[in-house]
């Protein structure tokens, strides 16, 4: 705030102002206006992630174009891509099994690639299914099966890329546990933008850690290898008794009790042959507080996606744990939790 000057003061002032003849002019002629500066593009690197499921050899996909629509102005459409690493350059399509890359892993489909800056309030990547050969899901006995989307495309969330920035990485981040489901009259798989995520990877870290099976039996279960799950739920002053396993929220008739907490997020260890330890990974997990459980013993049928299972959790009731999310940091939580 300015500080007013004295009557006397002031008033000299404007009659040394008018004899001078500097209140004739209304502004300097010196002075060069202020013009909004142009909005400067981003440069997009995009990754595909992927969080495992069990009972899949492999999840191929071949994505035929990526476009951002914008909430006010020009729609981009990418139907191009490369990886230099891999030695794509400019392709019209991009084939990634998706099973190759979990955890906070990830395939670039674009390196680079200039984009608008501003908010796009939602992502469409087109996925060619007419062709088994391009898209299908290897089940583990060798059988192949067609993967059928929605309208042939997933329709994401959004995004927001700054102005100018020189480095925007995003990852579309794939849940299969939550986004695939088997459609037995046609023998299909079908893909859902369902728990598929658009990930800014700037405002997100990573959570992992190992598995001791023999420890954890010996707080008093029979925990069966190929039969255990970590659970990620949002928040961390959550009522234990109110933790759920996978089941689909939307649907009123998942069986689910009332105020029962879906997981953000879940995934099984996998075994280390190298390490001779399990080891599980969530990956691009948007910064901020979490709770981790773990669940032995699921049951023959797992954990539905769709359907609430009653699975306990935690088992042994113990293994919780609360865990922090930094951006591009990776927090670490070993399973048993020390007591």
């Amino acid at each position: 705030m300015k500080i007013p000057y004295k009557v006397g003061v002031l008033s000299g002032l404007i009659i040394s102002l008018i004899s001078c003849g500097g209140g004739s002019s209304s502004s300097d002629s010196n002075t060069v206006p202020n013009t909004p500066s142009e909005p400067q593009p981003a440069s997009l690197t995009l990754g595909i992630s992927d969080a495992p499921v069990d009972d899949a050899a492999a999840v191929v996909i071949t994505i035929d174009s990526v476009t951002f629509k914008m909430e006010d102005g020009d729609d981009v459409t990418f139907d191009t891509f490369s990886n230099e690493a891999e030695g794509i350059e400019d392709a019209e399509t991009v084939q990634i099994d998706l099973l190759q890359y979990t955890g906070a892993s990830q395939f670039n489909i674009l390196e680079g690639a200039t984009i608008a800056a501003g908010d796009y309030n939602q992502v469409f990547v087109s996925v060619l299914t007419d062709d088994i050969d391009a898209t299908y899901l290897e089940e583990k006995d060798g059988d192949i099966k067609p993967i059928k989307l929605p309208s042939e495309q997933l329709k994401l969330g959004g995004i927001t890329l700054a102005d100018g920035d020189d480095n925007a990485n995003v990852t579309i981040e794939f849940n299969l546990r939550k986004s695939m489901t088997y459609n037995p009259g046609p023998d299909r798989y079908i893909l859902k933008p369902t728990g598929v995520r658009v990930v800014d990877n700037a405002e997100s870290g990573s959570i992992s850690g190992t598995i001791d099976l023999d420890a954890i039996n010996q707080l008093g279960v029979d925990c069966v290898a190929d039969s255990n799950m970590i659970y990620l739920y949002q928040g961390n002053e959550l009522d234990s008794s109110l933790l759920a396993d996978n089941f689909n929220s939307e649907e009123a008739n998942n069986g689910a009790p009332e105020g029962a907490i879906a997981p953000f997020d879940s995934t099984a260890p996998s075994f280390d042959e190298e390490t001779q330890q399990y080891n599980y990974e969530f990956g691009f997990v948007p910064a901020g507080d979490y709770t981790l459980a773990y669940a032995c013993n699921l049951g023959e049928e797992g954990d539905d996606a769709e359907m609430y299972d009653g699975i306990a959790i935690a088992n042994p009731e113990e293994q919780m744990a609360t865990v922090s999310v930094a951006a591009e940091q990776q927090a670490t939580q070993d399973f048993p939790i020390a007591q």
